[in-house]
């Protein structure tokens, strides 16, 4: 059987292929070898990188940064990037955060989710060399203008029992997910999401609402994963 590519070969045969890596990582490490290169040649490399996000109190969070290094595994062709972050910007927000939030000096991500934060730093960084897999795979983290987290009474919830509630206003759309029973027999509770639009003239058709490609809508902390996102009530 022929492949395109690395990748798609062991998309394919990664059952089989599996323990043929662990035995090739063990080797390359008995021999001081690094089973990932740098690729110090990338134009990425000391390109500007920037991440925003929500915490768990809906607190919107901006670090600026640049590109440090890019990694290259020699068996999946995959990359990764690592972020050295600015200190003055990451003293600001590590300023604001508890012990656990904190963010460290340099962080390695995958590469669909640095190369977005380049992108959103500047739009133009593909323009000199462009790469079309680049563009189709790269994500990045957008935040709400604003957020609002309630506890309400439903119908059917019953006297004295109420469910959580998340309001987010991003442009002019507002998105409000509700947990509620669900309407299938059995399947318990489930979280449903409606959109409604502020855009909205009479007689005038409703603009959907729509993420661009690669953005990503950050929700906030929705159960707690560290010690810091837990809340006494």
């Amino acid at each position: 059987r022929r492949y395109n590519s690395i990748k798609t070969m062991l998309i394919q045969e990664h059952s089989k292929l599996s323990k043929i890596m662990t035995r090739c990582q063990t080797f390359f490490e008995s021999i001081g070898e690094a089973v990932e290169k740098l690729d110090l040649d990338n134009h990425l490399v000391k390109a500007m990188h920037v991440q925003e996000w929500v915490n768990v109190d809906y607190q919107k969070r901006v670090l600026h940064g640049y590109v440090k290094s890019l990694h290259v595994n020699r068996f999946t062709e995959g990359r990764t990037v690592t972020v050295a972050f600015d200190p003055r910007s990451l003293a600001q927000v590590n300023g604001m955060a508890q012990d656990m939030e904190k963010v460290p000096e340099e962080m390695t991500m995958e590469d669909a989710l640095g190369l977005g934060g380049c992108t959103k730093a500047n739009p133009t960084v593909l323009d000199n060399d462009f790469d079309e897999e680049d563009e189709k795979d790269m994500v990045w983290w957008v935040v709400g203008d604003m957020y609002r987290q309630e506890q309400v009474e439903l119908d059917d919830t019953g006297p004295g029992r109420s469910l959580p509630r998340l309001t987010v206003t991003y442009g002019c759309y507002q998105l409000e997910f509700q947990v509620k029973q669900s309407t299938i027999q059995t399947a318990g509770y489930g979280v449903f999401v409606r959109c409604v639009g502020f855009n909205s003239q009479p007689g005038q058709p409703k603009i959907p609402f729509k993420l661009q490609p690669g953005e990503l809508l950050d929700l906030g902390v929705y159960a707690p994963i560290t010690p810091c996102d837990c809340k006494e009530d």
